[in-house]
């Protein structure tokens, strides 16, 4: 060879080697040829060009529960069986599959008995396939394939399904179980089972040659869709081995884009080309290798649709499979695919407990479904919230007293006072009036306000009136007053009735039972003597299948049938509790297509129909009634309407207001303004409601200033020379008199001085006291001789550089008043030529920023007296734009916070729990996180105790962050530390000094003493001898 080639050369003026790279494009073909005469050289090849396929993310709906312990589940399951099986389903389809097997085993292992068996008793029969698969995974593959070639007849489409969409390390589990299990190898037992080329496909499968990868070579993918094409379309016959060759041995990924070029290479599809050049089982195969390579997907939606029908089995092993692995995208393509979802689908093919378990399993079982065993808990009670609340401490005297001095003078402040007492506080003022005056004080308002506010004044200050008192007078006399009958009886729970017959009894000496009988008729007394009877059941929960029992009922008694069974109505509307008639009241709709008020519409008339429609109103919700009430009489009513407003504000006309403007597109304030035009009237109605602050109102001096002690204060007299002197005689001699000296001089003092040691003596005093004391004081001595830091400094310490401080600019903002702010801005303008409020936009984000910006307004209001009305108000406000409502109106919290006075925030944090129920610093806590909740409390705290702050701090520091504590010292034995060290005693039960002796010693211990006034040198002296005489 090495001859020819020259011969070759000198020939054809070209070397054979050349010539074979020209003709030969096979690659394969031509590295052989080329190596066999010597002219392949391995390096110079070019590499494969990979090209990485796209990573495929799948989601799961059943994952891996934390804090696992199989034990602790199965005492679970124990439990609950007998007693829930919804409880014992939502914990098994919450676990995985392993973890299932976990728990049977420790069942197992402390019952006794398979827990398997213990279930299938408990669910029944018809869950045995279902609870197989669940607990014990059902047939493993190995078996399925084993039963697949077991007696007559091999059932190949399993050996397709299982061996088909298996990837390589899964087909060498089941070889190895199968080899375990049967003790004979999968691969001759399928040689055995099939032939022809469904034989040499599977068996290629078994070998599992397959490339598994996430690359592929696209060169080597177009050479493959060319071998596919020539095997088939492109030849007469078929090349079966080479289809086998390629599906056996390519990655899926790989197949994929085989598949993708082979179409542009052939014009048909791979499917098209298989299902020309096959037939019979080995078409089956190869189709599902092109589906599983395709989109898996695609693939397990098909089965699942085969199977969901005609094989329960393989359809629960299925769903239990792929719910840890892709649940999440099959039923997203499963409803693309079917124009239906899987749960639908489920939900028709199977009944009970399979379909529950199933639903579970994929995420889809509804709070209806559970319902069929679960009872349901009572909602929480609803809170109302008033806009009248007695006040406390009332004085009656007091307040005939004011009234008295401004009649004439100023009716905005009488108004004011009388609506901001209780009906009852309002009635005692009046007898009490009437005492003193020998005058009615109603007839002496409606002097002074006029004769149109006669009706309101006298709704206003007359004795409230009893739900029993305006029965009697609702049947006394000529004819009824049914829809005052109505408007109480319907609109009461069972003990708030039976309080009633009480009173009326008392009161009149007759039964209410007996009245109503004889003044009432028809279906309409029949209602009210069965409501009277207080027999409404009180339970302690909801009964799903008695609520849908009851809406059928009713169905039954009124739409489905000719005429109307009047008692069914009657006896269910009175004998079942609240939550449970609005519960049935949505069910009714489901099942009648109707609401329950159209049925009674349609159904009955009179009175009977308004209380029937009143008891539904009040049931859904018991403010409805009162805003459509309100509603309906502000324009033709008015008296009507002034005795709702008088009675509900002292209940729930927070929400009532709200409700108001959702169902009418308008305030009530707004509606009284348009409605009432006589100022006084509508001034009375708007402060009942909290919507109208009276221009002269009451008002409480501002506390006195506090009034701090510092423990380190200025001398009389301060030469900076003289102390110098001192220190140099000292120095090397006695620490305590230099501890002594530094520690009572203030932080500008001692900057003096160390000023002047470094004149005279030309080094800095701060290094010779390192030499001085013991180590460990050095960063104490560093923060009690260097110069203070001013808040400007510390802002842009915070703002410098990368990220921002925000608990410094917390600590600095959220704890100065006005006049200090404004010194700041001006500082920081004036020291660094920018604004501070452009710094902070631009260092800060969110309710964060804006609380701040609003800061650095300088708006607060510093007046020197507060106004309870607006206390009153700013709680209220607060209280519905947090608590009360869904979400945070986080705008509401940053005007009050920024605007008002810290006597005012004070008073009104203290409202707002009469008003809430909660501290303002759980609230703050429930609506904010991060930087703008520790604002928020860093305010709340300032503004409640500014003393506070410091004490938590130190305590906090005292420990773990010694820099901070020592620099808490120094500035505040100079502003406040004698009312610091009594409130760390009250809140810690343990003095501030005996604090510092437990976690400081020896120079830094006598410093930080000396300058709380907590040191005397010769003690502290013997008590270290005391402590360290074991050692000696």
């Amino acid at each position: 060879m090495v001859e020819i080639k020259e011969v070759y050369s000198k020939m054809y003026q070209r070397s054979l080697a050349d010539d074979m790279h020209k003709y030969c494009t096979e690659d394969d073909l031509r590295n052989i040829l080329l190596s066999l005469i010597k002219e392949w050289n391995l390096d110079e090849e070019p590499k494969p060009q990979l090209t990485l396929l796209p990573e495929i993310v799948y989601h799961p709906t059943v994952v891996t529960s934390p804090n696992f312990v199989a034990e602790n589940d199965a005492n679970t399951v124990k439990e609950e069986l007998g007693k829930s099986k919804n409880a014992v389903v939502d914990l098994l389809t919450t676990r995985t599959k392993e973890q299932r097997q976990e728990i049977g085993e420790a069942y197992k292992k402390k019952e006794n008995e398979e827990l398997l068996d213990t279930l299938i008793r408990e669910f029944g029969d018809e869950s045995k396939d279902m609870f197989t698969v669940l607990i014990q995974t059902g047939k493993s593959d190995a078996e399925m394939i084993h039963e697949a070639m077991e007696g007559i007849g091999t059932r190949e489409h399993i050996l397709i399904d299982i061996l088909c969409r298996h990837n390589v390390q899964e087909i060498e589990k089941i070889k190895t179980e199968y080899k375990n299990t049967y003790n004979k190898e999968m691969e001759e037992a399928v040689g055995k089972e099939t032939s022809g080329d469904l034989n040499e496909l599977l068996l290629r499968l078994i070998k599992c040659e397959r490339v598994e990868s996430d690359s592929v070579d696209m060169k080597q993918v177009e050479n493959d869709a060319n071998e596919l094409h020539k095997a088939g379309e492109g030849k007469a016959g078929t090349d079966e081995s080479q289809f086998i060759e390629i599906f056996s041995t390519r990655s899926f990924g790989h197949l994929k884009l085989i598949f993708e070029q082979y179409q542009k290479i052939s014009g048909k599809t791979i499917e098209e080309s298989i299902q020309n050049e096959f037939s019979g089982d080995v078409e089956g195969a190869f189709m599902a290798l092109v589906s599983y390579s395709n989109d898996p997907l695609s693939y397990h939606v098909t089965r699942l649709g085969e199977t969901i029908k005609e094989d329960q089995p393989v359809f629960c092993k299925m769903v239990v499979e792929r719910s840890e692995v892709d649940m999440v995208e099959i039923k997203e393509l499963y409803q693309k695919t079917n124009l239906r979802s899987l749960a639908d689908d489920i939900r028709e093919q199977y009944t009970d407990d399979v379909k529950n378990i199933l639903l579970a399993l994929i995420k889809e079982w509804t709070a209806e479904e559970r319902e069929e065993e679960k009872t349901i808990p009572l909602p929480a009670a609803v809170v109302y919230h008033p806009t009248v609340i007695a006040v406390q401490d009332f004085a009656v005297e007091n307040d005939v007293n004011a009234i008295k001095n401004n009649l004439g003078t100023d009716k905005d402040a009488i108004i004011g006072l009388l609506t901001t007492r209780s009906k009852v506080q309002r009635h005692g003022i009046s007898e009490a009036y009437q005492k003193q005056e020998s005058k009615a004080l109603q007839e002496q308002l409606v002097i002074e306000l006029g004769p149109t506010s006669q009706n309101i004044l006298t709704l206003l200050v007359q004795s409230p009136k009893s739900d029993a008192e305006r029965l009697h007078e609702a049947m006394e006399g000529f004819g009824t007053k049914e829809e005052i009958l109505i408007d109480i009886l319907c609109r009461r729970t069972k003990e708030e009735v039976a309080i009633i017959k009480t009173n009326y009894k008392n009161a009149h000496g007759k039964e209410l039972q007996e009245m109503i009988e004889k003044e009432t008729g028809g279906d309409f007394q029949t209602l009210l003597v069965e409501l009277i009877k207080c027999e409404r059941e009180e339970k302690d929960v909801i009964y799903p299948k008695e609520v849908r029992q009851d809406a059928s009922d009713l169905h039954q008694a009124g739409e489905k049938t000719s005429g109307t069974d009047e008692s069914q109505f009657i006896n269910i509307f009175t004998s079942r509790g609240l939550p449970h008639l609005k519960m049935m009241f949505e069910h009714y709709k489901t099942i009648a297509g109707k609401t329950i008020e159209e049925s009674i519409e349609k159904e009955f008339s009179g009175e009977i129909q308004t209380a029937l429609l009143t008891m539904v109103s009040y049931i859904n919700d018991p403010l409805t009634s009162h805003v459509t009430k309100l509603n309906k009489t502000i324009k033709d009513d008015v008296d009507t309407f002034s005795r709702i407003i008088i009675d509900r504000s002292e209940v729930d006309m927070v929400e009532i207001k709200e409700q108001y403007v959702q169902a009418h597109k308008k305030t009530l304030a707004d509606d009284i303004k348009e409605h009432f035009k006589e100022e006084d009237v509508r001034n009375i109605l708007l402060a009942l409601i909290k919507e109208w602050v009276p221009e002269k109102q009451p008002t409480i001096p501002a506390d006195s200033p506090v009034v701090y002690h510092a423990t380190v204060v200025s001398p009389d007299k301060f030469v900076e020379e003289d102390d110098v002197n001192d220190l140099k005689k000292h120095l090397g001699s006695s620490k305590n008199s230099i501890i002594t000296l530094l520690t009572s001089r203030t932080k500008e003092q001692r900057k003096k001085i160390s000023e002047a040691y470094q004149s005279k003596e030309n080094s800095k005093l701060e290094e010779k006291l390192d030499t001085e004391f013991d180590k460990e004081t050095e960063d104490l001595v560093s923060v009690l001789m260097q110069p203070s830091q001013t808040d400007a400094e510390k802002l842009h310490g915070a703002m410098e550089g990368f990220g921002t401080k925000e608990d410094v600019l917390i600590n600095v903002l959220c704890r100065r008043t006005q006049q200090e702010i404004t010194v700041i801005k001006e500082q920081y303008k004036k020291q660094y030529e920018k604004d501070l409020d452009t710094m902070i936009e631009k260092e800060t984000g969110g309710d964060l920023e804006k609380l701040f910006i609003e800061i650095l307004k300088c708006e607060r209001d510093e007046k020197d007296v507060t106004y309870p009305n607006q206390v009153e108000r700013d709680a209220i406000d607060l209280f519905e734009a947090g608590e009360k409502k869904s979400g945070t109106d986080e705008s509401k919290f940053v005007h009050i916070f920024s605007k008002r006075s810290f006597p005012h925030l004070k008073m009104m944090f203290e409202q707002y729990k009469k008003t809430s129920g909660k501290t303002i610093e759980e609230s703050v806590k429930s609506e904010f996180t991060g930087d703008t909740e520790a604002a928020f409390m860093t305010l709340v705290s300032y503004v409640q105790n500014p003393l506070t702050s410091h004490v938590s701090k130190l305590n906090s520091t005292i420990k773990d962050d010694s820099k901070m504590f020592y620099q808490l010292i120094v500035e505040r034995s100079e502003i406040d530390m004698v009312e610091i060290k009594n409130l760390y005693k009250t809140t810690h039960e343990v003095t501030l000094a005996d604090d510092i002796r437990k976690h400081y010693t020896g120079d830094t211990k006598n410093i930080l003493l000396a300058l709380i006034k907590e040191w005397d040198p010769e003690k502290e002296v013997n008590d270290s001898t005391i402590y360290f005489t074991s050692t000696h």
